[in-house]
């Protein structure tokens, strides 16, 4: 049966963006295993052709808050959003391999190596051009500014991307400059593992190996600062800034204030910390660590939001709310 593609190219744009996945990519995916089509193809369902292993064992997240149904493999839209998460963990998959982005070719190969033939790379250009005429309409109907978008995949050895926003430093404290100097840096290995998570618990002076590092990484950028020296609360807990002679809270955001944010409820001692960049009406980005395994600048909800604290020893900023662009996309609190 077929699926109207303006439709279906809108929701691949919501998906793309909310899984930072590039929506062609999930278009052209779409096109070369089923012509976007919601007919199944034996065992494999619907237009990202899907079998029921790979649907249940995606369908549920909790980062993401995506929550299907085992019979929903059959509905279109919602194939979208499990194809997204099945990119984004397959994204994450490669580049921690390979300390580099896939290319299209190369992403789709993670998710599906046994689809690899000699025709995969013609049949997959054709898939692209054939959905690249969808893109500009689907982000103009979707998006607060379509220019926000990524553009069109124009061949299928082009790397993909996952935009990551840089941060603001015109008037930034010193910590959070070192930290945006170490956007990109990810695990490698084992799960919080890696040379630059070895050398974030080196400097911390806290944490041990497989530890969650979002607070090993706060207090490794403080451990960089030497004009004037900042002790950090040499624990590996996102909360432990909440109650350290080191910081004091402040009444709102700053520029480069440290953030906490609760995970499972407010007095779980679980969470996640990082350094304030900016917010929408739903969201505060944060520039930290362990954000989807490596250093970025990410969106959490500002329902789990529990504060703002700063250097004891550093003169109090101005509090002032810093307003990030629309059409930026908004994520739930990640687990650190």
């Amino acid at each position: 049966m077929a699926i109207n593609r303006a439709e279906f190219a809108e929701e691949c744009v919501r998906q793309g963006v909310y899984f930072r996945i590039e929506p062609h990519y999930l278009l052209a995916v779409a096109q070369l295993r089923s012509g976007i089509s919601s007919d199944d193809d034996g065992d494999r369902k619907g237009p990202f052709r899907l079998t029921q292993a790979e649907w249940d064992a995606n369908r549920n997240d909790d980062e993401f808050e995506i929550h299907f149904e085992s019979n929903h493999i059959s509905s279109p839209m919602r194939q979208c959003a499990v194809a997204g998460l099945m990119a984004h963990r397959a994204f994450d998959a490669f580049s921690s391999a390979n300390v580099r982005n896939p290319s299209a070719l190369e992403l789709y190969l993670q998710q599906w190596p046994l689809a690899a033939s000699a025709s995969l790379a013609t049949d997959f250009l054709q898939a692209l051009d054939a959905t690249s005429g969808l893109l500009g309409p689907a982000a103009d109907a979707v998006l607060d500014d379509p220019q926000s978008a990524p553009p069109a995949i124009a061949n299928p050895q082009q790397s993909t991307t996952r935009p990551l926003p840089q941060p603001v430093t015109t008037g930034a404290p010193e910590w959070y400059n070192f930290a945006g100097s170490e956007i990109g840096k990810r695990e490698i290995g084992d799960t919080n593992n890696g040379p630059e998570i070895t050398r974030y618990r080196q400097l911390a002076q806290c944490g041990a190996p497989g530890d969650p590092w979002c607070a090993i990484f706060v207090n490794a950028m403080f451990a960089l600062c030497r004009h004037p020296a900042l002790p950090g609360t040499r624990s590996p807990s996102s909360q432990s800034f909440r109650d350290n002679r080191n910081f004091v809270q402040l009444s709102g955001p700053a520029l480069g204030a440290v953030v906490v944010f609760w995970r499972i409820s407010p007095n779980s001692g679980k969470g996640h910390v990082g350094f304030y960049y900016g917010e929408t009406a739903k969201s505060v980005y944060v520039l930290g660590g362990n954000e989807g395994n490596m250093v970025q600048i990410a969106p959490m909800s500002k329902a789990q939001l529990v504060g703002y604290w700063w250097p004891a020893s550093s003169d109090k900023p101005a509090i002032a709310r810093i307003e990030v662009p629309p059409g930026t996309p908004d994520q739930k609190t990640q687990v650190t």
